[in-house]
C-alpha cells in the first residue's frame, strides 16, 4: 500500500473549504417563520359534552397564498387532546378530535377554495383570509361528556395546530419519511383547568 506524503493533500482542503462555503451561500436561506396564531382558546358546555372552541389566523398570509397560487394543495389542521392529569405516570387520555381543511387555488377563476371540516361543500372566493375565517374564527371541536371528568381531578386541554403540504404523493412520503411536510410546523397551546 502507497501512501501519499500531507503537503500533497493540503492544497486540496482550502478547494474543499470554498467548496462548502459556495454550497452554504447558494443553500436556500430559511424563510422568517411564519406562526398560527391562536386568538382565543375556551372550554365549553355543549349538550352536556366538553368542549374546545378556539379562534386562530395565520400571521404572514401572503406567503401562503404565493404558495397556493404556485400550485400547492395545504390542510390546515388542528388537534385537540382532553387528558386527566396524573403525578407519577403519563396523563391519561380521555379524548382526541382532530379537524382540518384544505386550501387550495383554482388558476382558471383565480379563486382559493377551502373545504369545510366537516365534509360539507367548499367556499370559494378571491379573498384567502376571509374563507378561512368562515371555519377558524371559531372552530368547535366536542371531545368527551362531562360525566366522565371525575371531580377533584386535573386535566389539560392541548390544541395541536399546523398547515402541511396535501400533495405530496405517498410514495414520497415514504420514501423521505424523514423530511417534514409542513409548511407552518406544529403550534401547541396547553390549557390546565381542574374540575
Amino acid at each position: 500500500m502507497q501512501t501519499r506524503p500531507i503537503s500533497r493533500m493540503l492544497p486540496a482542503l482550502p478547494v474543499l473549504a470554498w467548496l462548502a462555503l459556495l454550497a452554504c451561500l447558494l443553500a436556500p436561506a430559511p424563510a422568517q417563520a411564519q406562526r398560527l396564531i391562536l386568538d382565543k382558546l375556551v372550554l365549553d358546555n355543549r349538550s352536556g359534552n366538553v368542549a374546545a372552541r378556539f379562534s386562530m389566523h395565520i400571521d404572514d398570509l401572503s406567503r401562503v397564498e404565493a404558495e397556493i397560487v404556485d400550485g400547492a394543495e395545504l390542510g390546515l389542521m388542528a388537534r385537540v387532546t382532553l387528558s386527566r392529569r396524573r403525578t407519577a405516570w403519563m396523563d391519561a387520555t380521555l379524548a382526541e378530535r382532530e379537524m382540518a381543511t384544505l386550501i387550495g387555488y383554482d388558476p382558471l377563476s383565480k379563486e382559493f377554495h377551502v373545504s369545510p371540516p366537516d365534509g360539507g361543500k367548499s367556499a370559494k372566493g378571491k379573498d384567502l383570509g376571509e374563507l378561512l375565517g368562515r371555519f377558524w374564527t371559531d372552530a368547535i371541536l366536542e371531545l368527551a361528556p362531562w360525566d366522565g371528568l371525575e371531580r377533584g381531578n386535573d386535566y389539560v386541554l392541548d390544541l395541536e395546530m399546523r398547515l402541511a403540504r396535501k400533495d405530496v404523493p405517498g410514495w414520497i412520503r415514504t420514501t423521505l419519511f424523514f423530511w417534514s411536510w409542513d409548511v407552518i410546523g406544529a403550534t401547541t397551546y396547553r390549557l390546565d383547568f381542574s374540575y
